[in-house]
């Protein structure tokens, strides 16, 4: 895929016809598969890895001039969920370039843009995070638990202080009016 994403011209053309979203469920399937068989499939999981790699890296550092916009195609596309079920596989090793590791890494900053999160809300992702218990590699574990930080404060600013307000200007003139909770002008 990546060969094919290259050209800016063919990667606007794959956004119109909505190839984040389809690609990211294409990967959820190719999970669920892998996940449903008993059998041992680490090179499956290592492929669905570099699949994700791709898909990430095309969107944050490849062709897209504005990626949280796509970020949030690809959260609502359960690229997280993936992410989070091939991270879990023991047969997925950390590598320094092109897994899923590295793709989570990489959509750690857009994880704290009210779009985004709101996606991943709408997703219950963070459900699905936070029921991580069990055993993981020392790197996922790092992730994973850089993820479950930044949901929760995520679920403070955007949900439970969402209607507080913050007084952002540095204007000494500007006093801050008590009562009604908004900046008024000093008076003399």
């Amino acid at each position: 895929m990546m060969c094919l994403v290259t050209s800016r011209t063919l990667w606007a053309s794959f956004q119109h016809h909505d190839f984040l979203r389809i690609q990211g469920r294409a990967i959820s399937l190719l999970c669920n598969k892998a996940q449903e068989s008993r059998r041992d499939h680490g090179d499956s999981w290592e492929a669905i890895s570099g699949s994700i790699f791709t898909l990430v890296a095309s969107t944050t550092h490849i062709l897209t001039v504005k990626p949280s916009a796509r970020i949030r195609t690809l959260v609502e596309s359960v690229i997280l969920r993936s992410a989070f079920r091939c991270l879990q596989d023991p047969t997925v090793k950390p590598s320094f370039s092109g897994g899923v590791y590295e793709a989570l890494e990489s959509l750690l900053p857009y994880m704290t843009l009210s779009k985004v999160h709101n996606a991943v809300a709408r997703r219950n992702n963070m459900e699905l995070w936070d029921s991580a218990k069990g055993s993981m590699p020392n790197r996922a574990r790092g992730i994973w638990t850089s993820y479950i930080s930044i949901f929760e404060a995520n679920r403070y600013a955007y949900s439970i202080r969402r209607d507080s307000h913050v007084n952002m200007c540095s204007n000494g003139k500007v006093r801050r009016d008590t009562h009604h909770g908004i900046d008024a002008p000093a008076t003399a």
